[in-house]
C-alpha cells in the first residue's frame, strides 16, 4: 500500500513540476503566424499568439514584437499633434 501511494504521490510531483511543452513542428507554426500577422500590421491580433509564444521561447525580438503590438491596439487612440507629449519634445530641443 506504501508503494502505491509513493507512486502515485512521485508521479503528481513529476508531472506538477515539468512544464507544458509544444512540439517543434507546433512551436514553428506559432512563430510563422506571429511573423505574419506583424507583418501585416494586425497588431491587436497578434499579441496573443506573441504571448503564447513568448512563454515557450524567450527571444527579444518577439518581446519587441509584443511591446509594439501593445503600443499599437487598435482599442488605443494615437496620439496627435497638439497632444502635451509633442508639445514637450518640441520645448526642449529648441
Amino acid at each position: 500500500m506504501a508503494r502505491i501511494f509513493t507512486f502515485i504521490f512521485s508521479l503528481l510531483a513529476v508531472t506538477a513540476v515539468i512544464p507544458d511543452s509544444i512540439s517543434r513542428k507546433d512551436l514553428n507554426t506559432l512563430r510563422q503566424n506571429c511573423i505574419k500577422l506583424f507583418e501585416e500590421k494586425k497588431y491587436s491580433e497578434s499579441i496573443d499568439s506573441l504571448e503564447k509564444y513568448l512563454s515557450f521561447r524567450d527571444e527579444v525580438r518577439f518581446k519587441i514584437y509584443l511591446a509594439k503590438a501593445i503600443l499599437f491596439r487598435e482599442d488605443l487612440n494615437p496620439p496627435k499633434e497638439n497632444d502635451e507629449i509633442f508639445y514637450v519634445r518640441k520645448n526642449s530641443y529648441f
